[in-house]
């Protein structure tokens, strides 16, 4: 990753380099694009000579552009996707570049709401907050995980990758389904309250499980029922009997401790979120994954849907495959965090890899499987291996 201001220099030179007068009337992102697109042999050359590091830029050609709005500058840019997995480049106005790999396929932008920035890189608006894909090394903000942000490593990010690297040579994709048209989300972007834990170290709520009972709902009712409860309504933090109290605490040098994070959220998640607030003294921290049950059933008679849950702490590779490939299904799984608290997130695919062992009459075929889930901290699809991962708890979101 290459910061703004190297590559406006970069930038520069190349334009330089291709004969192209700076530096004088505006130039409008697409027109950056339009000029790269024209002139791109030059372009690919002059940017190889910019750093050692590019010089593995071999792209020929650009494959597809896209809009991608720039939140520092306010302005938008153009991502240009070069062939094949030759890399990519962000583009504004004035010939600059504000991200460019030499190799490699770009971020997907799959919505309106995916932007760039400059300090954070990639990541998404919602209710204007800005949420990073990836998240900074150092950076102080915990992305809501459990007590929004203990932290999972064994989420897997390269399911071939990890299969290559932990299980050996020789395995291939045997079978790979999904859930289709899932929307991601991080259970961030549902926390109506953030809390200081140090002047500087905000923390967000640990609604896992609230956010994954509301992903499954929210996609169950989608494809079922073609019910709309995502609509986004006022999170009302002033009807919680707690509020004045988190409103009032202060930390040693007089700071709030408690703030206000989202001002609106999701219709249903705001039914989900106030059942456990009156029915499992939920605040900020924590749930109680035996209310599951009891809070769908709940959420089923205020829709007047058939919709239920069903949960175990014994999770089998049958119960997972059934929600997995099933439409009016989806399983949620709990898994331990690195802080040892429980963390959940809905299963949304799975991968099965298969390789042939032994020889002779001895020869057999190894099974092993990876489960695609929404990890509640990615916009993106993660992988856990659950012979690694241990499953403490699972339930079956379903409509009848």
């Amino acid at each position: 990753m290459f910061t703004s201001l190297f590559l406006s220099l970069a930038c520069s030179y190349a334009c330089v380099g291709m004969g192209l007068p700076i530096n004088e009337a505006i130039v409008n992102a697409s027109e950056t694009a339009a000029f790269i697109y024209d002139n791109f042999s030059l372009f690919q050359a002059n940017m190889c000579k910019v750093c050692p590091s590019f010089s593995s830029f071999n792209a020929s050609s650009i494959e597809k552009t896209s809009p991608v709005h720039i939140l520092e500058k306010n302005e938008n840019g153009v991502l240009l996707d070069f062939d094949s997995d030759n890399g990519f480049a962000l583009v504004g106005q004035n010939y600059e570049i504000f991200n460019f790999s030499p190799t490699g396929e770009p971020p997907k932008i799959n919505d309106e709401d995916c932007c760039y920035s400059i300090e954070y890189g990639w990541g998404r608006l919602f209710q204007d907050s800005f949420f990073p894909f990836e998240k900074r090394k150092g950076s102080d903000e915990n992305d809501g995980n459990h007590l929004a942000g203990g932290g999972i490593s064994s989420l897997i990010y390269s399911p071939d990758d990890y299969v290559k690297k932990n299980k050996g040579d020789g395995f291939t994709i045997t079978l790979a389904h999904s859930k289709k048209d899932w929307s991601f989300h991080c259970q961030r972007e549902f926390s109506i309250y953030a809390r200081y834990a140090e002047p500087t170290t905000k923390e967000y709520e640990g609604n896992c499980q609230i956010a994954s009972l509301y992903e499954a709902c929210e996609y169950l009712l989608k494809e079922c029922l073609s019910g709309e409860y995502s609509c986004l309504v006022n999170s009302d933090p002033e009807s919680d009997p707690f509020y004045n109290d988190f409103m009032a605490k202060k930390d040693k040098n007089g700071n709030s401790v408690y703030v206000i994070s989202h001002h609106k959220v999701p219709l249903l998640y705001k039914h989900l979120r106030d059942w456990y607030r009156d029915n499992d003294s939920y605040q900020f921290d924590y749930t109680h994954v035996e209310k599951c049950q009891e809070s769908i059933s709940a959420i089923s008679t205020w829709l007047n849907e058939p919709i239920f849950c069903l949960s175990s702490t014994d999770c089998s590779d049958q119960d997972v495959d059934k929600a997995v490939v099933a439409q009016n299904q989806v399983c949620v799984i709990w898994v331990n965090g690195d802080d040892n608290l429980s963390h959940a997130m809905p299963v949304v695919g799975k991968r099965t890899y298969s390789k042939i062992e032994g020889w002779w009459v001895f020869q057999h075929t190894e099974y092993f499987s990876l489960l695609a889930v929404n990890d509640n901290i990615h916009y993106t699809v993660t992988y856990v291996d659950p012979s690694i991962t241990k499953i403490t708890y699972f339930a079956n979101v379903k409509i009848s």
